[in-house]
């Protein structure tokens, strides 16, 4: 196998049956990987330079699971950090697959677009259906007067003032069916009963 995906099978005992000569050279293995334990490929787990809660490692021989997906960082023989995305399938009760995807480029996007998002001069949030937080940038935090952990999980209808309240919800409701594009509101929040109110616009 030469293509992009790497490919390796191993038993019920975690003993690698097979192992794609790309992988191989991807990690500059310096022996065929075949007849070795799959724990072995946790030496190309890098220690630092990577979010580790994010992906965590993973124990194969203890927590396969048939239809699982993983994403894990890798190191290669030049000592660059890979991401390899990886779909987990058990052919029968003594093979088990796994068949990995390089998505560097798409992890690399990712990480860009959260470092933009997180120092935003401009409030960036997420909620749910149901209005709540489940996300807010740094900048959020200032504006709203509140540490995250107080924020999150919390519907934003909280903070609106109650001339606005209704006309707000009815926006994100609009928002939600996709009725509304390009829309703009303007309304007024107050971060507690002994601050300043403030205008908050979103779109």
């Amino acid at each position: 196998n030469n293509g992009n995906a790497l490919v390796v099978a191993f038993d019920v005992n975690g003993v690698i049956t097979y192992a794609s000569e790309n992988i191989e050279s991807l990690l500059g293995t310096k022996k065929d990987l075949k007849g070795t334990p799959i724990s072995y490929l946790n030496k190309f787990y890098p220690t630092k330079d990577y979010d580790s809660d994010r992906f965590p490692n993973v124990n194969l021989s203890t927590s396969f699971n048939d239809g699982g997906i993983f994403v894990t960082p890798l190191l290669t023989k030049k000592d660059e950090i890979v991401y390899y995305q990886w779909s987990c399938k058990e052919f029968s009760e003594h093979v088990r697959v796994i068949l990995g995807q390089d998505v560097t480029e798409k992890i690399k996007l990712e990480n860009y677009y959260e470092l933009i998002v997180r120092n935003a001069e401009d409030l960036i949030f997420q909620t749910d259906t149901e209005g709540n937080f489940t996300f807010l940038n740094e900048r959020g935090t200032e504006i709203l007067e509140k540490p995250i952990t107080d924020l999150l999980g919390t519907p934003i209808f909280n903070l609106v003032e109650d001339s606005y309240k209704e006309k707000v919800i009815n926006f994100f409701k609009d928002c939600q069916n996709l009725e509304m594009k390009n829309s703009y509101i303007e309304f007024l929040i107050s971060p507690s009963k002994k601050k300043k109110k403030k205008w908050l616009g979103l779109k």
